[in-house]
């Protein structure tokens, strides 16, 4: 593809950097630093605490909109502390240095207050004679900025790059009125697909309250609420019940397993969003080492097929379901189920249900990091029992409803995938040359 600008095809050049590739010829290729009105700051100048001596606002970049603007539910206020935060105005670009969002990027559009603090970042405030912000962060906001920081980022058990390597960062600089076609350009076309990822973030967001809302009826209520009669059950999380359900001391329905694993079982860990899985395939999933047993194997638990698992993390999320034979951290307690009261299906329902887990949270103290949910926590909610005809009646009906909700979801989420590449591909396209306009 030719880039027209002026109705002539244009020459390119190399532009001496693998991730950028070619531009055209009278484009040019600068350092961050010499196109700043201000240097990239790490900040903690007297600059900051001149301005604002006393409570002031401290911002993250996790607490900006894709748009750049602060989140409606973000209004934390610290102490300023010296050497850790920097001034920042309206119309700066920033840039996060460490953590899960090194290298995103933002424009700043300012808030209630003529200024605030952050942490965490680096500070680019453009020099309008030699760059326009809106190109530039079309540039950081694409292919460039993905190779760029994986040219720079240190392989630690931090990401970090460093305002002085941002500073050092080779970027485009086009003649600036091409650089305001280019930008005024994708302005239009990313706002029609910003609209349309909203578009579709809203529909994930609706299915997924339905789908929490549809659960917690169905376990609780029945598949038919207004043909049933109900009594009062005497505890609290589920105050109402159809008639003929039970109210069951959960001892009764789930004992413990205290069986201990064996040498070479597979070991796995329970987590809220993938269940039980094995520890490499969590390592495959989301980046993170677990550390594993290689002997003293009385540490660890056995578990098996059909057992429930609390783990430190279920008053977050309810119980786990154990479809795999193993061992497991000893951290963890295995539930077996009593299959006179108990199904399976029916309870990995009503365990995932928002008004078990809120039942489940009432047994705490809001558990830090580093405690362990028990049984006796487990012990104290009594629980709903419907007919076994009946759990399989909710099961199956739950188990179908759900498989459509999360379908629908996943066809939602890939095209939200879909459309995020071709929004990073097309302003690539375009902040390079490559792209007619």
């Amino acid at each position: 593809m030719v880039f027209l600008m002026s109705k002539q095809n244009i020459e390119f050049k190399d532009s001496g950097i693998s991730y950028i590739d070619k531009i055209p010829i009278h484009w040019n290729i600068a350092k961050v630093k010499n196109i700043v009105k201000i240097p990239v700051q790490t900040g903690a100048g007297e600059e900051a605490q001149d301005k604002h001596e006393k409570s002031i606002r401290y911002i993250r970049i996790s607490d900006f909109d894709l748009n750049g603007k602060i989140k409606p539910e973000v209004a934390a206020y610290i102490h300023y502390e010296k050497g850790k935060n920097f001034l920042i105005e309206k119309g700066d670009i920033l840039c996060a240095t460490a953590g899960a969002t090194v290298g995103k990027t933002l424009f700043f559009e300012g808030l209630d207050e003529p200024s605030c603090y952050a942490g965490y970042l680096a500070k680019i405030r453009v020099n309008p004679n030699k760059m326009l912000n809106t190109f530039l962060l079309y540039q950081m906001r694409c292919q460039i900025m993905d190779g760029f920081r994986n040219f720079f980022v240190k392989k630690s058990t931090i990401e970090n790059i460093s305002a002085k390597t941002y500073s050092n960062m080779p970027i485009i600089v086009p003649p600036l009125n091409e650089q305001k076609k280019i930008a005024e350009f994708l302005d239009k076309k990313c706002e029609i697909i910003d609209k349309r990822l909203s578009n579709l973030e809203r529909k994930i967001k609706s299915l997924k309250e339905y789908k929490k809302s549809l659960i917690s009826e169905c376990v609780t209520t029945g598949l038919n609420p207004k043909n049933m009669e109900f009594k009062d059950s005497g505890i609290p999380w589920c105050p109402q019940i159809p008639s003929d359900w039970q109210v069951i001391n959960p001892k009764i329905l789930f004992k413990q397993r205290n069986q201990k694993a064996k040498s070479g079982e597979i070991q796995y860990t329970a987590s809220q969003e993938f269940g039980i899985i094995s520890q490499e395939e969590y390592t495959r999933k989301t980046g993170y080492n677990m550390v594993k047993v290689l002997k003293g194997f009385d540490i660890l638990k056995h578990v098996e097929v059909g057992d429930f698992v609390i783990s430190m993390r279920s008053f977050q999320g309810g119980l786990e379901y154990s479809n795999v034979s193993g061992s497991i951290s000893s951290a963890y307690v295995m539930l077996i189920p009593n299959s006179k009261f108990v199904n399976n299906r029916y309870f990995r329902w009503l365990f995932k249900s928002s008004k078990y887990i809120d039942a489940l949270q009432s047994t705490t103290n809001l558990i830090r990091d580093g405690q362990a949910m028990r049984y006796s926590n487990f012990a104290l909610i009594k629980l709903i029992v419907p007919s076994l005809n009946e759990q399989k009646e909710i099961a199956e009906f739950l188990d179908k409803k759900c498989e459509k909700i999360d379908r629908l979801n996943e066809n939602y989420t890939k095209q939200i995938t879909a459309l995020k590449e071709y929004k990073k591909s097309l302003i690539y396209e375009c902040v390079t040359g490559k792209k007619e306009i």
